[in-house]
């Protein structure tokens, strides 16, 4: 069977083989879906493994968080910098307090999904491409990445 031909019959079956229950991706220490507040954004530990220019990016977007806390727009344009960057810790768990302010964000469920893979998490990443499909039906990314990863 022709790899293109396996990973379309897999792309059929994920579903059912990815994650049984796709709205459970339980981000540890995450404020409740629906927050109103979900605390402060993750920031850099040390601020040099960033050069200048990406360090003065986050400072903005991490004073947009600030100055608009309950604002899942400002946190996900953040959690992309972090993402973009290689700093897929910090994407994550900014993408998991974007989920619980609007857990309605297809964009933020597969963003999360592949900052999970990134951290070899990839049960959560299943899960999360699960949850990026289900509200993004016509959407093939979520599915093509789950594929991958299990053909991996």
């Amino acid at each position: 069977m022709s790899s293109a031909l396996r990973l379309a019959a897999l792309a059929v079956s994920l579903p059912l083989a990815c994650a049984p229950d796709s709205t459970a991706v339980p981000p540890v220490g995450a404020p409740p879906v629906g927050a109103t507040s979900v605390g402060a954004p993750p920031e850099l530990a040390d601020r040099n493994v960033v050069d200048s220019e990406v360090r003065e990016r986050l400072d903005e977007l991490i004073n947009a968080v600030r100055a608009s806390p309950a604002d899942a727009d400002a946190r996900e344009n953040l959690a992309r910098c972090y993402q973009a960057n290689g700093l897929p810790d910090l994407a994550e768990a900014t993408y998991a307090q974007v989920l619980a302010l609007d857990p309605q964000r297809p964009r933020a469920w597969y963003l999360r999904g592949v900052a999970l893979a990134e951290l070899g998490e990839l049960e959560g990443a299943c899960a999360a491409e699960a949850r990026a499909a289900e509200l993004a039906p016509d959407e093939a990314l979520p599915r093509w990445r789950r594929g991958v990863w299990l053909l991996d």
